[in-house]
């Protein structure tokens, strides 16, 4: 989180035992009906991460997409992902993967969120991943390490910004 956080002397060794125990890369995608997320306010506060699900929002309208996630990386939400579950194909679509301005594009976090997307496909029941649109920076690289992840845009996106904000509206 962005702001200074305090913690008074007695409690220092708990917190450097829990900042030792818990994974600090770790990336996820959250639900938007996670605590984290459905403070749309909160969100907005502690992380300037403007969020809206858009399934009763018609697809011309649609800034993110139908069911759009955030990606959890480390402390930091670092983007966002448009996931479709075809269950009757066995397989995974993402119709769109965004980084947020600030976000590293790097190809480790690539490899982190193709680490996210293996296990939500998994977890979906499903055996390949596809990823259509273009992708941010070196994060393409990263997500081919992943044998059952397809990258199949070659065009780097940019980064989303207040600009695309206010442009969307």
């Amino acid at each position: 989180m962005p702001d200074d956080w305090f913690v008074h002397r007695d409690h220092l060794s708990t917190v450097d035992a829990v900042q030792h125990e818990l994974p600090q890369t770790r990336t996820t995608f959250l639900s938007p009906f996670d605590a984290v997320v459905s403070d749309r306010d909160a969100l907005q506060d502690l992380w300037g991460f403007e969020y809206r699900l858009e399934i009763y929002v018609p697809p011309a309208k649609r800034r993110w997409g139908y069911f759009v996630l955030p990606i959890l990386h480390g402390d930091r939400l670092v983007g966002r992902i448009d996931p479709k579950v075809d269950h009757s194909d066995g397989r995974m679509d993402v119709n769109r993967i965004y980084a947020e301005q600030d976000a590293p594009t790097d190809a480790a976090t690539g490899a982190a969120i193709g680490d996210a997307l293996a296990d939500l496909a998994q977890f979906a029941g499903v055996s390949a991943t596809t990823i259509h649109g273009a992708v941010p920076g070196r994060w393409a690289t990263g997500l081919r390490r992943h044998r059952s992840i397809t990258v199949a845009a070659r065009k780097r996106a940019r980064k989303s910004s207040s600009k695309d904000t206010a442009k969307a509206r």
